[in-house]
């Protein structure tokens, strides 16, 4: 992924969304088989995205963090259970002054 800092993009996914892992919440889709936009994080500065096979987590430019896909314990830290990302903040992000 190459960007300017603090510039916003469009995250599309593709694959298996079986357990709700791709973010597009419950479906009667259970493949997508071409890359589909996530609606949610349009015009959102999106630092980082990292994949499990049954989740993702999404961190924005400004430390919060975003979690979707099998959360049936409370793996992902929220309680949200549609399978769209819930907001998660988990950290700050700090910035050397130097």
């Amino acid at each position: 992924m190459s960007r300017r800092p603090s510039s916003t993009m469009q995250v599309y996914c593709w694959g298996s969304n079986s357990h709700g892992q791709l973010g597009l919440g419950s479906s009667d889709q259970d493949i997508y088989a071409t890359p589909t936009e996530l609606q949610c994080f349009r015009n959102r500065a999106v630092k980082e995205i990292d994949c499990g096979q049954f989740h993702t987590v999404f961190v924005m430019e400004d430390g919060t963090v975003f979690t979707c896909g099998t959360n049936d314990h409370g793996e992902l830290g929220h309680d949200n259970e549609n399978r769209r990302p819930g907001k998660k903040f988990l950290f700050h992000s700090f910035q050397s002054s130097r």
